[in-house]
This record gives C-alpha cells, structure tokens and sequence, in this order.
C-alpha cells in the first residue's frame, strides 16, 4: 500500500478495537457534516457543539482553499511540495472513517498545514460529538479517535524534521493537549517540541503493540 492516501488505525469501542482508516481529503465529500448536527440536534453541550463547529470550518476552508493553496492528497505529495520548494506552506484535511458506527462513516476530521519555516500548523481537529463527550443514554463508547489523528501528525513531524506542531487550545482542550504531550502549561497556545510528540507517538504505537492492534502509518 506504498504511497496511498488511506491508513490503517485502532479506535476502541467499549472494551475491544474496530479497525478504523484515516484518510487525506481527495474530494468535497462532506455529507457526514449533516450527520455530525442531526447527532446533536439542539444539544447545546460545548464540547460536543465544539466538534461539529471545528469539523464545518475545517471543511469550509478546504472549500475555500484549496483551488488555490497546495494541498496533499497523500504523505508523498508534501515531500514534493517541499523538493520544488523548501519554503512551501503544504495544507492537510485528514478523515478518520469506518463502517461500525451507525450515527456517521466519518468520525473524526483534521485540517494542518506544514509551515513555511517546518512546523506543523494544527488548524482544527474534532472527534464525533458523541465520541468527543458521550451522552450517559449513548450505549457505546468511543475513544481514541484523536489520540490516533495526534499521534499521525506526530510521525509527520518527525518524518519532515519539524521543531514543533502548534496551534490554539480551547477551553476544552488545554489540558488534554496538557496531558498527551507531557506539556508544563497549555493556555490558548500549544506548542509541542519534537521531542514531546515523538514521546507521546511512541507510547501510543507501544499501546497499540502490546494489545496486538494492527495500523499502517505510510510515512
């Protein structure tokens, strides 16, 4: 599966794992926004709100931005862009889908940039609104959608040799971010050095390893 723009990752449900893929954006595919606000309906919960509203902008700007922006359909293409020019600014829009979930095939989505001085530019990154805070009434539960998404963009850092990824923390957020990365302090602004996400990647992918859990990150 060299070069594809479709990997491999684990996503827990309950107590097991169910295959999930991440994929790059290769076309205005966005009918699981519709799904993401029928969820919630009027639910008026922050973080739940939050996902979707991340999950609309991160696509409003692919919409808006990519007739005109570089934008990667695959790992490949954002060493291209840098090769023609090292100075390049590489935007990103990445789906995590599957088949098990009935509310939505998409279940999680990100939008990042790789800079013009080589760092990674987190923009927006949302789970599923009943995965990023599960309704008591929800009967299952879904975790590890960002977790999967941080840890990717994580071994994009370290692939491309970036000295950090950053970008803005919500309320919501900070000390999540806090807690994956190790970090002192996160207020609106994350900044992770290299070496912290190469740490927080390589206890993740040892999780994944010592449950036995399959994932093919083609970087």
């Amino acid at each position: 599966m060299k070069h594809a723009n479709m990997m491999k990752i684990p996503i827990r449900v309950d107590t097991e794992f169910k295959e999930a893929t991440l994929e790059f954006v290769t076309k205005r595919d966005f009918g699981f926004l519709k799904q993401w606000r029928a969820s919630i309906a009027k639910d008026s919960h922050p973080v739940r709100c939050d996902s979707v509203d991340f999950a609309a902008l991160a696509c409003k700007r692919f919409t808006s931005h990519s007739p005109t922006e570089n934008y990667a359909h695959r790992v490949d293409d954002i060493a291209i862009h840098i090769r023609n020019n090292p100075l390049s600014e590489v935007a990103n829009l990445i789906l995590v889908k599957c088949d098990w979930f009935k509310e939505s095939n998409v279940i999680g989505v990100a939008h990042f940039r790789r800079s013009w001085c080589n760092n990674i530019i987190l923009d927006y990154l949302a789970a599923h609104p009943w995965s990023a805070a599960r309704p008591v009434d929800y009967p299952i539960m879904v975790s590890g959608i960002g977790i999967a998404m941080l840890c990717f963009l994580s071994r994009l850092a370290d692939k491309f040799g970036c000295d950090a990824i950053w970008g803005e923390a919500t309320q919501n957020s900070c000390e999540i971010y806090k807690s994956f990365f190790q970090l002192d302090s996160v207020n609106d602004l994350l900044y992770i050095e290299r070496k912290k996400s190469a740490a927080f990647a390589d206890a993740i992918e040892k999780k994944w390893l010592d449950r036995k859990l399959k994932w093919t990150f083609e970087i």
